[in-house]
C-alpha cells in the first residue's frame, strides 16, 4: 500500500499499479493487519501538502484520510484488532504557516484493547509505549523473584546474586 492511498503518485512515474480509492485502500490495509501482530501505516501527504511539496488542498488530503479510515473501519475485525490512528504533529490545520504546529493532535483508539491501551496515553511520547506493553505477552503465572537463601544472596548493598 502507497502513502497516497490511491496509487496516483508512483502512477504518475510510469509505475504499472491500479488506481484504487481511499476506501478499497483502507479496506486493503486492515486485510494486511489482520495477518500481522503489528502493521504501521505511515501517511503523509498531509506533511506534503502542507510545507507546499505536493500541489493539493489540504481539506482534499485530510477526505482522502478520512475515507481511508472509513474503509479500514468498514473491514476491521475489532474484536481481535487494534487501531491506533494518531499524528505526530500538527501542520495542515494553520496555512499561515508552513511549519509543524504545536496544536494537540488527536489519538484515536478502536477495538479490542482500546481502553487498556488509551488509559496509558497522555502525550504524544506515550503512543509507543502503551502499544509495546499492549502487545508483550503477559506471563499469566508470574513467578516471584527468589528471597535471599532460595538461589540468591544478598551482598552487603542489598544486591542479589545468583548462587
Amino acid at each position: 500500500m502507497f502513502h497516497d492511498l490511491t496509487n496516483a503518485r508512483p502512477r504518475s512515474w510510469g509505475h504499472d499499479l491500479p488506481e484504487i480509492t481511499p476506501e478499497e485502500a483502507g479496506r486493503n490495509l486492515a486485510a494486511i493487519a489482520a495477518q500481522h501482530h503489528l502493521t504501521v501505516f505511515e501517511f503523509f501527504l498531509t506533511d506534503l501538502a502542507a510545507h507546499g511539496r505536493v500541489p493539493m488542498d489540504p481539506v482534499t488530503v485530510v477526505e482522502m484520510i478520512d475515507r481511508c479510515l472509513s474503509g479500514v473501519l468498514e473491514a476491521g475485525n475489532w474484536g481481535e484488532m487494534l487501531l491506533v490512528f494518531v499524528s505526530d504533529h500538527g501542520n495542515l490545520e494553520d496555512r499561515r504557516s508552513d511549519v509543524h504546529t504545536r496544536n494537540p493532535v488527536p489519538t484515536l483508539l478502536v477495538g479490542e484493547g482500546r481502553d487498556e491501551v488509551g488509559d496509558q496515553i497522555a502525550a504524544i511520547t506515550d503512543v509507543t509505549p502503551a502499544v509495546v506493553r499492549w502487545l508483550t505477552p503477559q506471563d499469566p503465572h508470574p513467578h516471584p523473584l527468589p528471597q535471599a537463601g532460595e538461589g540468591m544472596e544478598l551482598d552487603r548493598r542489598g544486591r542479589g546474586h545468583g548462587v
